[in-house]
């Protein structure tokens, strides 16, 4: 990942790449899947070499060296210009680990996303036409994914969020006063 504007611990970090690798992923299949319906099983595409696949994962392998040495010495940067001890360099092959711990699980999840739908199309299907125990079943587990990403885990992250930063939020550095007047900017608002 790219630099941010406020230094990111390295277990933020390693959450945030493993979540959008495993978006970049998921986005490629889609795009692979749909090349495919347009093209048609009869003219395929032409198959990668076994050399192109070994290609491919050791230009992989460098670049991901490459980028997480790259990426610790911006986050140090952006430490040392907050005026924070930087962590040690090290330290970020945790990024790497736990990255792709969490990309292993969204897939892994993932994958068992279309199985569910079949299930419950499956027992669907006892009742209503197959066509639409299909579309049900595709509706009931998008709807359970949904609620359960939106209502439990974003709900949880962010008040998980929100109580780290509260701390951080309500503390002045040594040797800045708070503004007492409160017409100026920086005051604290009352509502």
């Amino acid at each position: 990942m790219t630099p941010s504007l406020l230094p990111r611990p390295w277990v933020l970090q390693a959450v945030i790449s493993g979540i959008v690798t495993a978006t970049g992923y998921g986005l490629g299949l889609v795009v692979a899947w749909l090349v495919r319906r347009l093209v048609g099983r009869e003219r395929s595409l032409p198959h990668a070499g076994r050399t192109a696949w070994w290609s491919l994962a050791v230009l992989s392998g460098v670049l991901i060296v490459v980028f997480l040495y790259l990426g610790s010495a911006w986050q140090r940067d952006i430490y040392r210009l907050m005026g924070l001890r930087p962590p040690v360099r090290y330290g970020y092959v945790s990024v790497l680990i736990l990255a792709g711990a969490i990309f292993l699980a969204l897939v892994g999840f993932a994958r068992l996303l279309p199985r569910a739908a079949r299930r419950v199309a499956r027992v669907l299907g006892r009742w209503i036409p197959a066509a639409v125990a299909r579309l049900a079943g595709v509706v009931a587990v998008a709807a359970v994914v949904i609620f359960v990403l939106n209502g439990l885990i974003v709900h949880r992250l962010l008040a998980a969020a929100d109580s780290s930063f509260k701390t951080i939020n309500g503390e002045t550095s040594p040797g800045v006063a708070a503004p007492d007047n409160p017409r100026d900017q920086a005051a604290p608002t009352r509502w």
